[in-house]
């Protein structure tokens, strides 16, 4: 039975959400525990938040996993991937990387530069289209930088000048499409006849800002995206993508590691080739209609879902945010960890003192509430021994518990994967960081009434 830890960020995204789906229904396949060590780097762009969720990849003790997984694209940090590869390599401990170039690990890589390539021939030879926009992703990002590498061969192949006035370096966020609509409507030469954004999330953005100006999508300005999301498939028009093959790349993680394990040799690069589909954003015919059938019932029922937490998640928030002490988060702790579903599920603090050290503060367990303060742990360990794992194919989710870069804790989800995507236990979980804050500032409020 192997033991394998995966850190990956931003899992409510699509692509990061195909990969971890790959790599758990693989690892199910297996004798494997999963321990997925995650964190939102994507939803807010506040750089104390973003550090404060990326502290959760230094906690866990690395040499306790037979193996590591890390999607080092998914986190915003270069710094960080470099210095996690570092300490894998100092403790021996193998691994893939997956959206890296490591010198060390196992890469998967999705192919960009040639697909890239390949949307810009068909925007140039089928609707002749000479004049372009660029709606890129983060600097630092190794996919952002192979799509730029296939644009800049294109515009050299068929003598179109790079102008750097029409590029508009983007976060891979919907609302920096809302902003690079702005930022294309106002261009003093006047639109340009297509807009390629380096993903769907982007593009839709863009596209509702564009709508909101009154210009029209392919009348006025073709776009295309990239990741092939399923809501890019329902908006009207839909999306001209690229169709990544994230859910094998994930499968194969899992596969070409524990061969690894088990002492074969593997090669140490994979390239995962990407196919252009056509839409109606460029004017295209969409020919994906009838694999549509399942999505927009997926998408009622999850809406459904959602209505039916929503006063709940508003209840959370406004309860902590009003916490007046320890035992008053507690209580609260307890009223709402049955809502979180999973076979476990423990809130796990440090201790004032002795930072390093962690406490069960509340939980559920085999169907019961515990409350463990006694039973000290090491917060690199992630849980007590008597609360860890013990049969194969189960898996632990672990998120921060912070304030901006106020780092409380973590909190610890056992074969719960619908934590991964929904943005109801998103809320619920800001609620309980909400609720520590109040409770450190209370404290600070004290000492200096001393």
């Amino acid at each position: 039975m192997y033991n394998i830890g995966v850190f990956i960020a931003g899992t409510k995204y699509y692509s990061q959400n195909c990969i971890l789906t790959g790599i758990m229904e693989e690892a199910r396949q297996r004798d494997i525990i999963l321990t997925i060590i995650t964190c939102d780097v994507w939803t807010m762009s506040d750089a104390e938040y973003i550090e404060g969720e990326m502290d959760i990849v230094k906690v866990p003790d690395l040499t306790k996993f037979d193996g590591v997984i890390i999607h080092e694209g998914s986190f915003y940090a270069s710094e960080m991937n470099q210095a996690m590869e570092e300490k894998l390599r100092e403790l021996n401990v193998p691994y893939i990387c997956i959206g890296g170039q490591s010198a060390d690990g196992y890469n998967m890589m999705v192919e960009n530069k040639d697909v890239m390539f390949e949307m810009f021939e068909h925007l140039i030879s089928v609707h002749k289209c000479k004049k372009f926009g660029i709606l890129s992703g983060p600097v630092d990002n190794d996919d952002a930088n192979g799509r730029l590498k296939g644009i800049k061969l294109a515009f050299a192949t068929y003598g179109i000048e790079w102008d750097e006035t029409y590029h508009y370096v983007g976060n891979y966020h919907t609302d920096s499409g809302l902003a690079a609509s702005s930022f294309f409507y106002h261009m003093p030469d006047g639109l340009p006849e297509a807009i390629v954004c380096f993903n769907d999330n982007m593009a839709m953005g863009l596209m509702f800002g564009l709508e909101k100006k009154g210009i029209r999508v392919p009348e006025d300005v073709l776009v295309t995206g990239f990741d092939e999301v399923e809501m890019g498939m329902l908006i009207k028009p839909s999306l001209t993508t690229v169709r990544r093959k994230d859910k094998l790349m994930g499968k194969k993680a899992v596969s070409r590691l524990i061969s690894v394990l088990e002492g074969n040799e593997e090669p140490r690069t994979e390239i995962f080739t990407s196919e252009l589909v056509l839409g109606e954003s460029c004017g295209c015919k969409d020919e994906r209609v009838k694999d549509l059938e399942h999505v927009p019932e997926k998408y009622a029922i999850t809406r459904l879902k959602d209505s039916t937490y929503s006063e709940v998640t508003k209840s959370c928030l406004a309860d902590f945010s009003i916490v007046t002490s320890y035992k008053h988060y507690i209580s609260l702790a307890k009223k709402y960890l049955p809502m979180v579903e999973g076979t476990a599920v423990l809130i796990c603090l440090n201790r004032q003192l002795e930072p390093s050290q962690c406490y069960v503060a509340a939980g559920r367990y085999c169907g019961q509430y515990v409350e463990d303060m006694e039973d000290l742990f090491d917060e690199k360990d992630l849980l007590p021994s008597k609360y860890k794992i013990e049969s194969a194919k189960d898996f632990d989710v672990v998120l921060p518990l912070h304030h901006g870069r106020k780092h409380y804790g973590h909190i610890v989800i056992r074969n719960n994967s619908d934590v991964l995507s929904n943005d109801v236990y998103s809320a619920m979980f800001n609620g309980f960081n909400i609720g520590l804050f109040q409770l450190e500032r209370m404290a600070r409020g004290k000492q200096k009434t001393v």
